[in-house]
C-alpha cells in the first residue's frame, strides 16, 4: 500500500484554512506523540503505520534541525 503524506507549515488560523477537493473531513493540530499515541489507540483511522510515521517525523526532524 502506499500513501501520501504532505507536510505545510501554515501560519495562519485553522478558521483560514480551506480545502477544495471535498476530501479533507477534519484538521488539528497535534503534537508528535499525540498522533503515535492516536495510531497506537486507533490504527484504522490512519492510512499510515505506526512505523512509517516515525520514519517521516524523524526525518523531518532531523530536516529541520530538530534533534
Amino acid at each position: 500500500e502506499y500513501t501520501k503524506v504532505y507536510f505545510l507549515e501554515y501560519t495562519d488560523s485553522l478558521e483560514n484554512l480551506k480545502f477544495n477537493d471535498g476530501e479533507v473531513d477534519e484538521v488539528k493540530w497535534m503534537t508528535v506523540e499525540a498522533i503515535k499515541e492516536d495510531i497506537r489507540n486507533t490504527p484504522e483511522a490512519y492510512s499510515a503505520s505506526l512505523s512509517g510515521f516515525e520514519k517521516i517525523s524523524s526525518y523531518l526532524e532531523i530536516k529541520n534541525n530538530l534533534v
